[in-house]
């Protein structure tokens, strides 16, 4: 009998690589979807980044905020319960709220 693998495993076709956590399971396992259909649908990172955050400002509400790319420094304030900072093969993507707790 072949093993069974999750629906992120199969449904997403670049590499996933986890750098920092710190969002609910189903909202990383949603991001890391949309974040590889944007990355098909979109050849700049710059209409990744605002087609990510579009559907996250949609899906959670309050102000999220969206990064893409190979190479970029960051310095942010985010809420404690809404950054996801992953890498989908070579592009890194940051994403977290800046809201109060009670919006994001």
């Amino acid at each position: 009998m072949a093993e069974e693998s999750t629906s992120e495993e199969k449904e997403v076709s670049r590499k996933v690589c986890l750098h920092r956590v710190e969002v609910p399971v189903a909202i990383k396992d949603a991001a890391i979807l949309a974040a590889d259909a944007a990355m098909d649908k979109y050849s700049t990172e710059k209409d990744v980044a605002t087609d990510l955050k579009r559907i996250f400002d949609v899906a959670y509400g309050g102000t999220w905020h969206c990064v893409v790319g190979a190479n970029y420094g960051s310095s942010i304030t985010h809420q404690t319960t809404s950054l996801l900072f992953f890498q989908l093969d070579q592009a890194h993507v940051l994403i977290f709220c800046s809201d109060t707790p009670s919006k994001c």
